[in-house]
C-alpha cells in the first residue's frame, strides 16, 4: 500500500518527465538505450506535442487552480492565465506512446497500458487537470497512435523497433 505522500511524489516526478523512459519500469529495461525504439517514441512525442498544442489552443480551457483557487498543485505554477487544460498533453503522450509500444511488445501490453493510465491519473493527483481532460487525453493519444500506425513509414519504424527489442531483450 502506498501512502498519499508516495503518490504525490510519483505524480510530481511524472509531471517533469514527458519522455519515453516513463515506460522503463513497465518494460523491465531502459527503452532509451535502444536507438531505433527511442527514435520511434521520440517521433510520437514530437507529433503529439504539435497536435496537443493545437487542441489546447482550440478548447482554451482554464486549468483547475484558475477555476478554483483552493486547488493545490504538486509543482509550482506560473502566475497568470493557464488556458491549456483540455486535453491533458501528458495523458495524450502517455497513451500515444503506450498504444504503439503495446503493439510493438504485446506480451507487455497490460503493464504498458497500465503505466500510461497511471501517468494520466497522476495529472489529477497533481491538480493539473480535470477528469475530463484526462479522458480526452486518453482518447486523443489513442487516436493519434492509431493514425500513425496506418502510415507505411511509421509501420516500418515500428518493425525496426520490434526487431531491435527482440534482439536486445530476447522477447518472443
Amino acid at each position: 500500500a502506498s501512502s498519499s505522500a508516495d503518490l504525490l511524489e510519483k505524480a510530481r516526478r511524472d509531471d517533469g518527465d514527458e519522455k519515453p523512459d516513463m515506460f522503463n519500469a513497465a518494460l523491465g529495461f531502459d527503452v532509451t538505450a535502444l536507438p531505433l525504439t527511442a527514435k520511434l517514441l521520440n517521433e510520437i512525442a514530437e507529433r503529439e506535442e504539435i497536435e496537443s498544442k493545437a487542441a489546447k489552443s482550440y478548447f482554451h480551457r482554464d486549468r483547475p487552480w484558475i477555476v478554483d483557487a483552493s486547488i493545490k498543485t504538486c509543482v509550482p505554477v506560473k502566475p497568470g492565465p493557464a488556458a491549456t487544460s483540455y486535453p491533458s498533453g501528458h495523458t495524450s503522450l502517455g497513451f500515444a506512446m503506450g498504444v504503439v509500444l503495446a503493439s510493438v511488445v504485446p506480451e507487455k501490453s497490460q503493464a504498458i497500458l497500465a503505466r500510461a493510465s497511471e501517468f494520466g491519473e497522476h495529472r489529477l493527483v497533481c491538480g493539473m487537470h480535470f477528469r475530463s481532460d484526462i479522458v480526452a487525453g486518453q482518447e486523443f493519444g489513442t487516436a493519434l497512435a492509431l493514425d500513425l500506425m496506418q502510415k507505411p513509414e511509421f509501420k516500418a519504424a515500428m518493425d525496426a523497433a520490434r526487431a531491435e527489442l527482440r534482439a536486445a531483450h530476447r522477447i518472443d
